[in-house]
């Protein structure tokens, strides 16, 4: 990698500009907010499957289920 930079004669002044354009067009922002989609939608997966194989419910669930049965 650092031959390829030191062959296309970009340094750190070019990267840094990249960053700072990068953050006036809020593309940062948008990055983290998909990674935290992302994110939360597994926690809420692997939660989820425990809730369920655990068979914890709310009260209101499970006074509606002793009441089927």
């Amino acid at each position: 990698m650092g031959a390829s930079i030191f062959a296309s004669n970009i340094g750190s002044i070019h990267f840094v500009g990249l960053a700072g354009s990068g953050a006036n067009s809020g593309i940062g922002v948008g990055v983290y907010e998909l990674n935290v989609s992302i994110k939360i939608n597994i926690i809420a997966i692997i939660t989820n499957d425990n809730t369920m194989s655990m068979l914890l419910f709310s009260a209101a669930k499970k006074s509606m289920i002793q009441a089927a049965s």
